[in-house]
Parts: C-alpha cells; sequence; structure tokens
C-alpha cells in the first residue's frame, strides 16, 4: 500500500500524513484515516489534482512512502468442484415464505467459468406447500419450464469446502446438489 506524506511549510522539515480530511479534492466520499493507494499512478494523479487546487503546493512538498501492490491475479479456478451439462442447482429463498427452484445446466463455457440453465419443474412428494406447515418438492429432471438464462457466472461461496454457485437475480442465489435428497426440500408458499 502506498500512502502520501505533504511538507505544508517549506521553511519546516515537519512531514504530515495525507488524510481524508485534508487536501478533500477527490470527488469520491472516503472514510476518515489516513489515504492509501495501491498503484503509483493513483498517487500521482491525487498529486496533480492537489497541486492544481492549491497553487502553493509543488510535487517536491509531497513525500511517497510504501511500496505498490501487485495487480490482482485472475483466478484459474472458481471453484475445486466441476460443473458439468445435466448438473442441477437449487436455489432456497422467500421472505415469509420459504420457495424453492431447481436449475439444470444446458450448457458450459469452454473455461468453465460461466453456464447457461433452465428452470426446472417440481413436484409435491410430501405434504402441501400452499399450507401453513408447508411441504416438500424435488426436481423433475429434464422437465423445463421458461426460458434460459445465459451466462451465469460460477463462483465458489463460502463454506469452508466451496461449492459452486451461481447469481439467479437480486434476491436469490443457486448452489450446485451433489446429489438429489430423494426426500425432497421444504417448501412453503403459504403467506
Amino acid at each position: 500500500m502506498l500512502s502520501l506524506e505533504v511538507r505544508i511549510n517549506n521553511r519546516t522539515n515537519r512531514w504530515t500524513n495525507v488524510t481524508n480530511d485534508f487536501l478533500n479534492i477527490t470527488s469520491r466520499n472516503h472514510s476518515s484515516g489516513r489515504k492509501y493507494w495501491q498503484t503509483l499512478r493513483g498517487v500521482e494523479n491525487y498529486i496533480v489534482k492537489a497541486v492544481k487546487t492549491y497553487p502553493w503546493l509543488t510535487r517536491e512538498n509531497f513525500r511517497i512512502n510504501g511500496t505498490e501492490e501487485e495487480r490482482r491475479k485472475p483466478q484459474t479456478s472458481t471453484t475445486d468442484v466441476e460443473v458439468h451439462v445435466g448438473d442441477v442447482f437449487i436455489s432456497v429463498w422467500g421472505y415469509s415464505m420459504t420457495l424453492v427452484d431447481f436449475y439444470q445446466v444446458t450448457k458450459v463455457s469452454k473455461t468453465g467459468k460461466s453456464v447457461n440453465v433452465r428452470k426446472l419443474a417440481r413436484k409435491v412428494v410430501d405434504g402441501a406447500i400452499s399450507s401453513p406447515q408447508g411441504g416438500r418438492v424435488a426436481p423433475v429432471k429434464d422437465c423445463f419450464v421458461g426460458e434460459e438464462l445465459r451466462n451465469k457466472r460460477v463462483r465458489g461461496d463460502y463454506g469452508v469446502n466451496p461449492r459452486p454457485m451461481f447469481v439467479v437475480n437480486d434476491c436469490a442465489t443457486a448452489h450446485l446438489v451433489e446429489e438429489i435428497d430423494p426426500n425432497g426440500y421444504f417448501m412453503c408458499d403459504w403467506d
């Protein structure tokens, strides 16, 4: 991380850390405290803005501390588990009810980082999903409902053993099901 110090008075040799309160010339709102940059280019851009805003400052009034960080290296693999055509993902979501959707992979990209999926039909295996007690549902493989969702980015979830997942929409994510539970999954669409 790079930090920046400024000498306000050229007659004294006193350097002050550049904080977000000092020289507040950037368009972003930062939290209070010392300001840091990852690249030298960002520091240089900040110095140029500061010199334009405060003409009494020069380039010599600034001192850069720290080292530039390496750029983020691209991930070679999102998870240790591969996704194949025919794999089933489950999405459990809802606010005052528990809804369950199933998705089947129809296409995997060459890199394996994105998939095309289609929503699967579900069957009730126990109970009644429209009652307050709910019921249990299971997917009906290869029985699609709705349009294909394309280019869904696959990544690992945040567990100890990350499993593949993708974002369905703003409200739901879907996780890979390694083995479909024959007893089904709890669902209650009664509100």
